[in-house]
């Protein structure tokens, strides 16, 4: 049914000298919900042909179920916030949740969150094609509080880049076993069920902007290692070095492992 189930436990720190509330959440999928979000109004109304989406391959995504790490239940605090201007009632890609008590100056506040979602046709990023999924600005992600000025956090605009904190991952996905998986970070495990039917894949990625996967039946999964001693000599540094009036070991290359996701074709 391309539909994707989450659960998010999420620590988020203030950072600042101020009281904060609330927590603002971004939900992006919601922008593919209904013709009444700020994304395709715009499309429609600044494109000449406009973005549309065809029945039956509209997306979103729901908050299920938010507590606290207690058991505080802050769901029926959740509430959708239309604060960009002009404002596009309906639009639902920003909501938030209120807490018990503001958060002090460098209190943690631990959140359990559940989530579903029906995954887009591929539009603008992110979707499934056939049984290719891109999965991109998929989970409830937090706005940026910015002192003095609040929560840092807009609805998803046709002409827009996606602003958030940097954050550490840890990521488990569960996929149909004939799926090849990729995703941010590094790839820690692999568990399969009993029946042999799933597969849980397990990454891990610290201070990152946003996690991203990707999952097909059919992609050819390549791995090397790129050894910098092997491929960049001595006299390649030097003279890039020279050019950008660095030393040599400002610009030497680290080792990584490259993985390559390949379609057949």
């Amino acid at each position: 049914n391309k539909m994707l189930k989450g659960k998010a436990e999420i620590h988020w720190l203030n950072t600042t000298r101020e009281q904060i509330p609330d927590i603002w959440f971004h939900l992006y999928w919601n922008a593919f919900k209904n013709e009444k979000s700020t994304f395709l109004q715009e499309s429609r109304e600044e494109s000449m042909l406009g973005i549309r989406v065809k029945d039956c391959h509209w997306g979103w995504v729901d908050i299920t179920s938010a507590t606290l790490a207690d058991g505080t239940d802050l769901l029926p605090t959740l509430e959708f916030i239309n604060r960009d201007e002009p404002v596009h009632i309906g639009d639902q890609t920003v909501a938030r949740l209120v807490l018990p008590e503001p958060l002090q100056p460098g209190q943690e506040v631990h959140l359990r969150l559940g989530f579903e979602a029906k995954i887009p046709r591929g539009i603008t990023r992110t979707g499934y094609y056939q049984d290719s999924y891109f999965i991109a600005q998929w989970f409830p992600k937090p706005g940026v509080y910015e002192e003095g000025k609040g929560w840092n956090c807009h609805e998803y605009h046709l002409s827009s880049e996606f602003f958030a904190s940097f954050a550490d991952f840890t990521v488990h996905i569960t996929v149909p076993a004939r799926y090849v998986v990729g995703a941010s970070g590094k790839q820690v495990s692999s568990t399969s069920d009993k029946d042999g039917k799933k597969v849980t894949y397990t990454f891990i990625q610290k201070n990152i902007h946003d996690f991203a996967w990707t999952a097909a039946p059919d992609f050819i999964k390549v791995e090397r290692d790129f050894i910098a001693a092997q491929e960049v000599t001595e006299e390649e540094y030097k003279e890039v070095a020279s050019k950008l009036n660095l030393a040599p070991e400002a610009i030497q290359l680290p080792d990584i492992k490259m993985i390559l996701l390949i379609k057949p074709e």
